[in-house]
Formats: C-alpha cells, structure tokens, sequence
C-alpha cells in the first residue's frame, strides 16, 4: 500500500491577514477581539491587539471577521466572510 502525501496547503489565509492589517479574531466561545497579525505558523497566529502581543492557537479560533475591502485573486473575501458568518 503506497502513502499518499497531502499536498501543500497554500498560505491564503497569512497573506489575506496580512493584506487586511487590521481584522478581528471571533473565538470558540464567541468573543473577539481587533487585532494585526505578526506572524503565523501551521498552529499559531502571532498577533498585536491593544499593545499586547498575543499567541493564538489556531485551534480556538471560530472564524475571522476581515474588512471589506479585502481582497485576493479577485474575489471579495469580506464579504464571503460575512456571509458564513450570518449563516
């Protein structure tokens, strides 16, 4: 039996990030916060919020909540976002 290897994941979701400077951190337990991102890593997001540099597994994050105006390859991702959100 041959292993199949997953393919890479894109990096979609540090350069949306990144485009959008600002954008808001939604957790499991439906509390947010604003915040810009630092770094990130396959479990971690760094980020900056009210001064403070926090560590955010990624585990404990529901959903990102962008500004509108971001966008990559051409779609509207603030909006997509939006969406899901209210569904």
């Amino acid at each position: 039996m041959s292993e199949t290897k997953k393919p890479a994941q894109p990096e979609l979701d540090v350069r949306t990030l990144r485009e959008a400077r600002e954008f808001t951190v939604i957790f499991s337990s439906d509390k947010g916060i604003k915040c810009t991102l630092l770094a990130a890593d396959r479990y971690n997001l760094l980020v900056i919020s009210g001064g403070q540099r926090l560590l955010i597994p990624k585990h404990s994050v529901k959903y990102i909540v962008l500004p509108a105006d971001v966008t990559s390859s051409g779609r509207e991702l603030g909006a997509a976002v939006s969406r899901q959100a209210a569904a």
